[in-house]
């Protein structure tokens, strides 16, 4: 009777102590986030024997924890959420063991997720990143950066990186490039090689169409002192081109200004230039919408196009009669060209072919006023990236003196020969202003016209004047801003 009583009492205590003490709380190691479901995993440690479950636990939006799901059996100390929102949000999560009497332990230590985020503005060259430090990681030791970077244009990945960080980092800025797709993770680590992932990030820079070439395909001469510099690309972002010049090949570059990026990003106007006198070798660089600058100097099949300089015409002497001229190629072209020589006298003009890298002779003996000649050069075809441009030298010119003829005598009788009198003018249409007039031996005006086409018959106010020496003097202003002033006597014979 005694024993049994024994027994039964000591089965009474154990049973009571039992009941009375709790599991301890489990130990969470950490918290990831799945890279492809953006579930949650946790991973704890269980130090109790007697535990057979453990209850989970979310903290909600209000701060209050809420039970999330149960598990059975001491050996699972792992848990993956199906409803979680970490990629957009910090979730919280903690644990508790019970037993079979259901007995509860204190709830576990809390964890956080890690919730990475990223900043970026169009044109930038960097993309802020930033995330929640998680010091809740058991034996925590530092962070690293996971990157995969895929080019928007062909959709492959160029590479796949890490970055180590310092532990007590929450904020990185990386270097970004444009066109691109990046995806990135912050990755937490211990010294138990334990991992823990934030949630995957990603971030697209702004897609520019790259330029593959830069091709100055204009350099032409539009004044005495002004230069046209034309670029083209091969990109639809770009904007403008900014232009670059030296005085020698080779040499020096200094930039000159940049294309309008309104009116014509194209073109470039190099003022205060001397083109009869120097060459000016350009470069162009072209810029994009983001004011990227690309140095790019050459054609994909090779042909050098990074340094494009003005041809030039020169004068090597001339008289009366004849004009020498000489001048050198313009090399700028990617495909064969070939040259004119243009000739202008006021509204007229004339064209001849002539070959590169030489000289000239020309006839100017029936020119008159100021005669000028420039080159243009001309690609024969259409060239590899579907142009056919033409670019100008520099124009020369010179005052030619015409010639004009003026009658000693005349004999105003009536008799149909020789009845008027008036200069005789060769190169007429070069003329802008015309005045000329006759004197009597007292000075008088008996004649004056500030036409061409006019003649003196003889008259003065309407009468005959008697024979003798008379006087004269003409002002003629030809184009060009030649002018020529003379004098001279003329008999008149009845």
């Amino acid at each position: 009777m005694k024993k049994g009583l024994t027994f039964f009492l000591f089965f009474i205590i154990f049973s009571f102590s039992t009941k009375a003490q709790n599991p301890a709380p489990p130990f969470i190691t950490h918290i990831s986030i799945d890279s492809l479901s953006q579930e949650v995993h946790m991973h704890w440690i269980n130090p109790s024997p007697q535990v057979v479950g453990y209850i989970i636990y979310k903290k909600n939006e209000n701060g209050l924890w809420t039970p999330l799901d149960t598990i059975n059996g001491i050996n699972n100390t792992s848990y993956t959420t199906n409803n979680a929102n970490a990629q957009f949000e910090i979730e919280v999560y903690s644990v508790v063991a019970f037993d079979a009497a259901q007995n509860n332990s204190l709830r576990s230590d809390y964890h956080t997720t890690i919730l990475l985020e990223s900043s970026y503005e169009d044109c930038s060259d960097f993309i802020t990143l930033s995330w929640n430090r998680y010091v809740e990681m058991y034996q925590f030791v530092s962070y690293r950066l996971k990157i995969k970077e895929i080019d928007q244009n062909s959709g492959q990945i160029d590479q796949q990186y890490e970055i180590n960080l310092n532990p007590l980092d929450s904020t990185y800025v990386f270097n970004s490039v444009h066109s691109k797709q990046y995806y990135f993770t912050i990755i937490a680590y211990n010294g138990q090689d334990s991992i823990s992932y934030s949630n995957v990030v990603f971030q697209s820079t702004l897609s520019i169409d790259l330029p593959t070439y830069s091709y100055v395909n204009r350099v032409s001469v539009i004044g005495p002192n002004s230069i046209e510099v034309n670029a083209v690309s091969d990109s639809d972002d770009i904007t403008s081109f900014n232009i670059y010049r030296a005085i020698d090949s080779g040499g020096f570059l200094q930039k000159r200004g940049s294309t309008d990026q309104v009116e014509n990003k194209n073109v470039f106007i190099d003022q205060f230039t001397l083109p009869s006198k120097n060459n000016y070798f350009y470069r162009a660089r072209p810029v994009d919408i983001c004011g990227n600058e690309y140095n790019l100097p050459e054609l994909s099949n090779g042909i050098d196009t990074s340094e494009v300089s003005n041809f030039i015409l020169n004068i090597d002497q001339f008289t009366n009669d004849e004009l020498y001229l000489n001048w050198n190629d313009y090399l700028g072209f990617i495909s064969p060209s070939s040259l004119k020589l243009i000739k202008e006298i006021v509204d007229d003009s004339s064209v001849e072919e002539v070959s590169s890298n030489s000289n000239a002779v020309f006839n100017i003996s029936n020119d008159a006023g100021l005669v000028c000649f420039y080159l243009i050069c001309t690609e024969n075809e259409e060239n590899i990236i579907g142009r056919k441009d033409s670019v100008f030298s520099n124009k020369v010119c010179i005052p030619k003196s015409p010639k004009i003829y003026i009658p000693s005598a005349f004999t105003p009788n009536n008799d149909g020969k020789n009845d008027t009198w008036k200069p005789v003018i060769y190169g007429k249409n070069a003329v802008e202003s015309y005045q000329f007039q006759v004197f009597n031996r007292w000075g008088t005006i008996i004649y004056r016209t500030e036409s061409i086409l006019d003649f003196w018959d003889g008259t003065f106010n309407g009468n005959a004047i008697n024979s003798g020496l008379y006087y004269y003097s003409y002002s003629i202003r030809y184009a060009g801003g030649l002018l020529l002033n003379d004098k001279g006597n003329i008999h008149l014979y009845r």
